[in-house]
C-alpha cells in the first residue's frame, strides 16, 4: 500500500528552555508564508528541560514533568487539526542528558512520532535555512548567532561556499545557573562578561579574520526576539516589526539595568518574557558581549531553527504512524 500523502506538516523543537510546535498548510518556500493563514498553529511552552543539567548530567525530575506535560498539550492540539506528519527534533539538553533515552521514549509514545537528536551542525543548518528565508537575498556574508537555552551556534554563510559552524555549549539556562545563583549582581554580570568574551572572541577571530565590515550580523532565537520586543516597547509579539529590527549596546544596557532592579518572579510578567523571564538577563549579556566584541549592532531575525525544519521537509516529511 502506498504511503499516505499529506498537505500539512508539523515540526516540534524540544529545546533547553522551551518546547515550540509549528504546524503549516502546504509547503511554504518563504517565511513568513503567504498567505499567513498557512500557519495552522504556532505555540510555545516553557519547560526549562535543561534545568540543573550542567551540574548533574541528568534531567531534573521537575523538568521532565514539565516537558511531558507540554507534549500532552501538543498532542491534544494536533488532534484538533487535519492529520499530518510531525518531525520532532531535540537539541542541546537531550544531546547532553545521560538519561535521555527514557524521556525520549515517553515523548514518542505521547506524540506517536520519532524524536531525532540533532547534532550542533544539523541544528545550525536548519537555523541558517530559516533565517535566510526571512531575509532579502544578498551575496554579502551572513554571520548568524543563534543564542538558545543550552547552546549558542555561530554560523558564517558565504555565497556559494559551505557554511562554517561553531557551537558553544552555553546558553541562557546554564549561564543563569552558573553566574546568577545569588542574583543578578554587578559582580556576577562582570564575571559573566569576562567568561563570555574569553569563549566567544576566538570564534569570531577565527571565522572573520579579515574583520566584519562586509558581514551582515544577525541574531535569531527566543532571546533575540524577546529583547527586540522590549527594545521596541511592544506588548504583543509582532513579527513584522521585530524582523530586521536592531539591538544596540546602549539599548541592551538600558534593558539590563531595568531588569536587574526587578525580583526574578516579576520578570515573567513583562510582555515577551513569559517563557524566559528568569533567564533573559543571561541571554541579554551574551548578545551584549557579541556587540561589544564586534562593535556592531545585531539585526534580529524572527525565523530560524523551527522554520528551517518546516521549509526543509514540508509535506515531504515522514508519514504519520
Amino acid at each position: 500500500m502506498p504511503a499516505p500523502t499529506y498537505t500539512n506538516f508539523a515540526a516540534l523543537d524540544l529545546g533547553s528552555n522551551s518546547f515550540r510546535l509549528l504546524a503549516v498548510s502546504g509547503r511554504p518556500v518563504q517565511w513568513p508564508p503567504e498567505p499567513p493563514e498557512l500557519i495552522l498553529l504556532d505555540t510555545c511552552r516553557q519547560t526549562r528541560l535543561g534545568e540543573k543539567l550542567s551540574a548533574t548530567g541528568r534531567l531534573n525530575a521537575a523538568a521532565r514533568e514539565r516537558g511531558l506535560a507540554a507534549c500532552w498539550v501538543f498532542a491534544r492540539q494536533l488532534r484538533e487539526l487535519p492529520p499530518m506528519p510531525l518531525r520532532a527534533c531535540a537539541t542541546q539538553a537531550l544531546r547532553q542528558a545521560a538519561d535521555r533515552q527514557e524521556f525520549i521514549r515517553e515523548v514518542e509514545e505521547i506524540l506517536a512520532c520519532r524524536v531525532e537528536i540533532l547534532s550542533p551542525e544539523q541544528e545550525a543548518a536548519y537555523t541558517l535555512l530559516g533565517c535566510q528565508a526571512g531575509q532579502k537575498k544578498s551575496r554579502r556574508p551572513l554571520l548568524l548567532v543563534d543564542a538558545g537555552g543550552g547552546s549558542t551556534e555561530i554560523i558564517l554563510a558565504r555565497h556559494r561556499q559551505k557554511p562554517l559552524i561553531r557551537s558553544l555549549p552555553m546558553g541562557a539556562v546554564n549561564l543563569t545557573e552558573r553566574f546568577f545563583k545569588a542574583g543578578i549582581t554587578p559582580q556576577a554580570q562582570a564575571q559573566m562578561k569576562i567568561f563570555l568574551t574569553e569563549q566567544i572572541k576566538p570564534v569570531f577571530n577565527e571565522l572573520t579574520p579579515a574583520g566584519l565590515h562586509k558581514v551582515r550580523l544577525t541574531a535569531s532565537g527566543g532571546t533575540a526576539n524577546a529583547l527586540a520586543m522590549l527594545s521596541l516597547g511592544l506588548r504583543n509579539y509582532e513579527a513584522g516589526l521585530i524582523q530586521g529590527s536592531r539591538l544596540t549596546g546602549t539599548g541592551l544596557d538600558e534593558i539590563l539595568a531595568r531588569l536587574s532592579a526587578l525580583p526574578p518572579e516579576a520578570l515573567r510578567s513583562i510582555p515577551g518574557l513569559k517563557t524566559r523571564g528568569a533567564i533573559i538577563p543571561a541571554g541579554l549579556i551574551l548578545l551584549q558581549t557579541i556587540i561589544n566584541i564586534t562593535g556592531r549592532e545585531l539585526t534580529v531575525s524572527t525565523s530560524g531553527f523551527l522554520e528551517g525544519i518546516v521549509l526543509r521537509h514540508g509535506n515531504n516529511g515522514p508519514a504519520a504512524p
